[in-house]
């Protein structure tokens, strides 16, 4: 299992993503049609009794995106994310909470292909 990060840090209320590579040793991707094949648990704290625990069915491309709304709440500072694939665990790195001296975030998209500045 290998995690394809997304952002560095997550923003308290804004989505948060991030993709899982499932893969034999030699990269070639598994395909698990089982609604539990893949199990999550996530957290927002280094008490890991307090992760929820989610299921997955792994596509044939072998990757899974996860999406992780992290709480509005200041006393949040870290995401922990676990993955188990059959009899293989994996603890990924922790995510630590974006910094902003004001406690606020912003989230911009583009509403156009090719953006003129």
């Amino acid at each position: 299992m290998e995690v394809i990060k997304g952002a560095e840090s997550f923003k308290p209320g804004l989505p948060y993503s991030i993709t899982i590579k499932i893969a034999t040793q030699d990269d070639i991707p598994i395909s698990d049609p089982r609604p539990e094949a893949l199990r999550i648990k996530h957290g927002f704290s280094y008490n890991h009794e307090e992760y929820e625990s989610t299921y997955y069915s792994v596509p044939s491309n072998g990757l899974v995106t996860l999406t992780f709304i992290p709480p509005n709440n200041e006393t949040y500072f870290v995401l922990g994310i676990e993955a188990t694939y059959r009899d293989l665990t994996e603890w990924f790195p922790t995510v630590q909470k974006a910094i902003s001296p004001s406690s606020t975030y912003l989230k911009a998209s583009l509403k156009s292909k090719s953006p003129k500045v």
